[in-house]
């Protein structure tokens, strides 16, 4: 990547802040991981300096790639591009409820016929000259196959071709009660497992509002149970997805530090999982702490995704860091607060 030319920092290509400058890349800046504060400073005024040391050095991990900001995971797509581009109208919240992606295709039109008024009601057959009292006329002469099954009677065409059943209310809501009763309710108990051998990494990440203030929290146990260390940490605005990521990198980087270095890790974020796994693509965002991560992959035993109701300990942590908003770490169990101790 161009040191000078592009706009690596965020904030615009450097060579637009500078008088003189050489054909040089951001790799030549960077010596053992870090930045060389003497190439910088040869280089640009301490203004300068102290911009890009405010961004994280690159890792030199593989090649740099172009990233389309505009999709998670960084690849160019025609809709994103169409998104970006075009006029936005003013939506409404109707608009909103039946053209929801979560809807199947055949319902939103149903709910849009039904407010435009273009289903076959009464008032709309009337409109098309449908005569509700040919129904009944058509019944006396047919006997019981002019009445539908929800017990009323059917709108017939001077023809004498059923059209429709009146009781559409009633039916639609016996198909719902039949719909409700098929669901079924399975009870399943969760707890924490022993990893059996090694140690088990328990981390989570919290989000106090939709991009707001974030933390981290993990726990450290054996496999006899036993408490070995507990964190929270501040880890700024980012997102819930982020956050857990950064909590775990946190996490691992404790255990290593501490010697810990057999290692189960469990989150319950079944995405972050499939992240790490590989089958799932990581987004754009993510791929510095994603690296950071899987330097230390040799040291994995498992990587697995546990219900939220057996990871209340870290959950509980990482709501700490992102209040207080600094990192504490605790070696002893009596450290903990009660009510961390009461989750354990």
């Amino acid at each position: 990547m161009d040191f000078w030319h592009d706009n690596w920092i965020g904030s615009g290509p450097l060579c637009h802040r500078v008088e003189i400058f050489q054909d040089q890349e951001v790799v030549d800046f960077v010596s053992r991981g870090d930045w060389d504060i003497r190439a910088l400073s040869q280089a640009l005024q301490p203004e300068l300096v102290r911009l890009v040391m405010a961004s994280r050095p690159p890792t030199c991990q593989g090649e740099d790639r172009m990233v389309w900001m505009q999709t998670p995971n960084g690849e160019f797509s025609l809709a994103s591009a169409l998104e970006l581009v075009r006029p936005h109208s003013h939506g409404s919240l109707g608009s909103a409820c039946f053209w929801h992606r979560s809807l199947p295709i055949t319902i939103s039109f149903f709910m849009l016929r039904l407010l435009l008024g273009r289903l076959p009601l009464l008032e709309q057959l009337h409109y098309f000259g449908v005569q509700g009292e040919t129904a009944r006329q058509g019944g006396d002469a047919r006997g019981k196959d002019s009445w539908g099954s929800g017990g009323g009677p059917n709108l017939v065409a001077d023809k004498g071709v059923v059209v429709g059943s009146v009781p559409i209310a009633s039916m639609a809501t016996r198909i719902l009660g039949e719909l409700a009763r098929q669901k079924t309710l399975t009870i399943l108990p969760v707890r924490w497992m022993s990893p059996g051998a090694g140690y088990k990494l328990n981390t989570d990440g919290c989000a106090l509002g939709n991009r707001g203030q974030n933390g981290g929290g993990g726990v450290v146990r054996d496999s006899r149970e036993g408490f070995l260390l507990g964190f929270a940490c501040f880890l700024g605005v980012t997102t819930s997805l982020h956050a857990k990521l950064k909590a775990l990198v946190y996490g691992v980087n404790q255990c290593v530090a501490r010697g810990y270095l057999d290692l189960h890790l469990e989150v319950d974020s079944l995405s972050l999982v499939r992240i790490i796994s590989g089958d799932h693509a990581c987004p754009w965002r993510l791929q510095v702490e994603l690296d950071e991560l899987m330097q230390h992959q040799g040291l994995f035993r498992s990587v697995k995704h546990c219900y939220r109701e057996a990871n209340k300990p870290p959950d509980r942590l990482a709501k700490l860091g992102a209040t207080e908003g600094t990192d504490s770490v605790f070696d002893s169990f009596e450290a903990l607060s009660p009510l961390v101790r009461g989750d354990i």
